[in-house]
Parts: C-alpha cells; sequence; structure tokens
C-alpha cells in the first residue's frame, strides 16, 4: 500500500492536469488523452496494492474474537465512504470545468493522507500470530 499510494496520487495529479488542459486552454485533446492516461495508470497503481491488500489487512489486525465485527464495521465505512463519492462526484464534475480538477485534486490529498494515515497508524502483521 505503501508503494501503491503514491502513485495513486501522482497520477490523480495528471487527470487533473487534463482537466485542466480539457477546461481552459486550446489544447483540449491533449488534456483528454493526458487524463485518460492518468486514469489508465491510476487503476494499474491501485491494482498493485489498494486494491485487495487492505482487506487482507482488516482481517489482520483484529483479535480473533472481534474480527466478524470490525470487518463488518470496516466494509459499512468502506461502502458508506463509497455512497459519499457517488453522490458528491457528479455534482464537483457538473459544476464547471474547474470542478474536475478540484475532484481530481481531492482524490489525489485524499491519496496522500492515507498514505500517512498507513505509515504511522497501520501496525506491521508480518510474522506476527493472530490472537
Amino acid at each position: 500500500m505503501l508503494r501503491s499510494l503514491p502513485l495513486c496520487a501522482l497520477f490523480w495529479v495528471i487527470v487533473a492536469v487534463g482537466m485542466f488542459f480539457e477546461g481552459y486552454t486550446s489544447y483540449s485533446s491533449v488534456g483528454l488523452y493526458t487524463a485518460f492516461v492518468g486514469i489508465v495508470l491510476y487503476l494499474v497503481a491501485f491494482s498493485i496494492g489498494m486494491s485487495s491488500t487492505p482487506w487482507t489487512v482488516n482481517t489482520e489486525i483484529y483479535p480473533v474474537h472481534v474480527i466478524g465485527s470490525a470487518v463488518s464495521l470496516s466494509t459499512f465505512t468502506n461502502w458508506f465512504s463509497n455512497f459519499l463519492v457517488a453522490t458528491f462526484f457528479p455534482l464537483l464534475l457538473d459544476s464547471g470545468n474547474l470542478g474536475g480538477v478540484l475532484a481530481f485534486v481531492i482524490l489525489a490529498l485524499m491519496a496522500v493522507f492515507a498514505w500517512i494515515f498507513i505509515y504511522n497508524l497501520l501496525p506491521e502483521t508480518a510474522n506476527k500470530e493472530i490472537l
């Protein structure tokens, strides 16, 4: 996850730059291609570490007697976060050309905050016994 998140943030910034070019310059086709390439690269970076690793770590960091409840709560949190993104992302995109840039800059910042959180607060689970 620590390797994947910086790449995700970088590629969201590339998408934001592409959205900026598409909306504010005469190089709209360059902006569209830049945004497309950024999204494809983001998907590659996401699949390397952030797609399945959090679900694996999630089952390893809790004691056995609370795994069911903890995983249920984290799944709810994931789906609620997905709901918030699905609700507000289209609103940002429809708010004008700068809205698309802002949406992807926010996603890049969230990736940076996630990296800081994981680096500082996520416990290491390698070579540790589940209790």
